[in-house]
C-alpha cells in the first residue's frame, strides 16, 4: 500500500469511527432517556433491533472504504506506469544523441589510418625578402610587416635589435694571434666616434652600454 493511499485512508477511517462512537453513544442515551421517562424496563426488542440497525451501518461503512481504497491504489498504479513510461522515453531519446559522436569519430580514424599529412602553410608574406632567407618563419603578419618596413628603412634587422637585451653578453671575436700578444699598460688615449644620423635608437643603446662596461676604469 502506497504512502499516498494511506495518507487519503487515515482521514476516512477517522471519521467513521468517530461518527461510530458518537451514533452508539446516541443512542444508548436515547433508550436510557426513554426509559426512565416511562418507568419501564428497556426494551429488549427494540434495542436488538437498533444494534442489528448499527452494525448494518458499520458493514456500509467498512464496504465504502474498501471502494475507496481500491480507486485509490488504482489511480496510485496509473501514477508509477506513466511515470516509468516517461522515463523510458527520454532514456530512449538520450541514447541517439551519445551515438553521435561515434558516428562523427569514424571519418577522423580514417584519415588516421590513411596516413594524410596535412600540408604546411607558407606564412611568410615577403618570401622573397633577404631578409626573411632564414629567419622569421614564426612571425605573424603583422610582425613581418613591421620587421620589413623597418629593414627597408634601416637595411638591418631592427625589429630583433629592439627585442634583444642592452647588456647582453658578447662572445671575443679577436683573433687568437692577438689573445698572445702582451700589450703595455700605459696606453694612449682613445676616442670613440658613434654615427646617430639614421641609425634605429636600440642600437645606439647597446653600443653606449657596451663602451662603458668594457672600457677600463683608468680611462
Amino acid at each position: 500500500m502506497s504512502l499516498r493511499a494511506a495518507c487519503f485512508r487515515r482521514p476516512v477511517l477517522v471519521l467513521g469511527g468517530t461518527g461510530l462512537i458518537v451514533f452508539v453513544g446516541l443512542f444508548l442515551k436515547t433508550v436510557q432517556d426513554r426509559a426512565a421517562g416511562t418507568g419501564k424496563e428497556v426494551d429488549t426488542p427494540g434495542l436488538s433491533r437498533g444494534l442489528s440497525d448499527l452494525d448494518s451501518s458499520l458493514k456500509a461503512l467498512n464496504n465504502i472504504v474498501r471502494v475507496f481504497e481500491k480507486k485509490q491504489d488504482a489511480i496510485q498504479k496509473m501514477l508509477e506506469d506513466d511515470r516509468n513510461g516517461k522515463g523510458k522515453a527520454a532514456e530512449g531519446q538520450k541514447s541517439p544523441v551519445q551515438k553521435e559522436p561515434e558516428q562523427n569519430e569514424k571519418p577522423d580514424t580514417e584519415i588516421q589510418d590513411g596516413k594524410e599529412v596535412p600540408k604546411e602553410k607558407n606564412n611568410k608574406i615577403f618570401p622573397k625578402s633577404p631578409l626573411f632567407k632564414e629567419w622569421g618563419s614564426n612571425l605573424s603578419e603583422d610582425d613581418q610587416r613591421e620587421a620589413q618596413a623597418l629593414y627597408e628603412k634601416y637595411g638591418y634587422n631592427v625589429f630583433l635589435s629592439d627585442r634583444l637585451p642592452i647588456d647582453r653578453p658578447l662572445p671575443d671575436t679577436r683573433d687568437p694571434r692577438c689573445l698572445k700578444k702582451t700589450y703595455p699598460k700605459d696606453l694612449p688615449s682613445l676616442g670613440v666616434v658613434l654615427i646617430y644620423l639614421n641609425e634605429a635608437l636600440s642600437i645606439l643603446k647597446r653600443a653606449l652600454r657596451s663602451i662603458i662596461d668594457r672600457t677600463p676604469k683608468i680611462y
